[in-house]
């Protein structure tokens, strides 16, 4: 993210800087990252606002079985 905020990296990203990350996923190869990037490209609008949705409703879950967990050990 830090390449892309300062004008590198990808064509696309260097004319118009990302804003707000929203999504992200973990691969063990580049290789599987471009395949999944591709992939997502694909998708239509209302499915990439699911995506991202869907990741968000997950780090809420993380973060509230988190908390619960602190205070259960108190």
């Amino acid at each position: 993210m830090r390449l892309h905020l300062n004008g590198k990296g990808a064509r696309y990203t260097k004319m118009h800087r990302p804003q707000k990350l929203v999504y992200t996923e973990e691969f063990g190869s580049i290789a599987e990252a471009m395949k999944r990037e591709k992939h997502i490209k694909r998708l239509n609008h209302r499915q990439k606002l699911g995506l991202a949705k869907s990741q968000t409703r997950l780090k809420q879950h993380r973060r509230k079985a988190k908390i619960h967990r602190d205070s259960a050990q108190m």
